[in-house]
């Protein structure tokens, strides 16, 4: 199934109500087409993780946003 992405809808990340004991991160180009037919596509960067396999965030251009959000949560460290 396709989906249709608005190029400037801003979505809050999730909030993780446990400890985060996996960090999972990805990145690379996503091309964006227009709805006019024939214009040009536009590739931008970007950024996403995973919390524990559950909770997932991504951006365009905003690698602190990203990096704040994965921040702000408790991580479980394993020795």
């Amino acid at each position: 199934m396709l989906g249709i992405w608005l190029i400037n809808q801003v979505l809050d990340f999730p909030d993780s109500p446990i400890a985060i004991n996996e960090v999972c991160l990805d990145g690379g180009k996503v091309r964006l087409r227009t709805q006019t037919l024939g214009e040009k596509c536009e590739w931008r960067d970007y950024q996403a993780a995973r919390l524990s396999g559950v909770y997932y965030g991504a951006t365009f251009r905003r690698k602190e946003e990203l990096t704040a959000w994965i921040n702000s949560h408790g991580l479980i460290l394993k020795y």
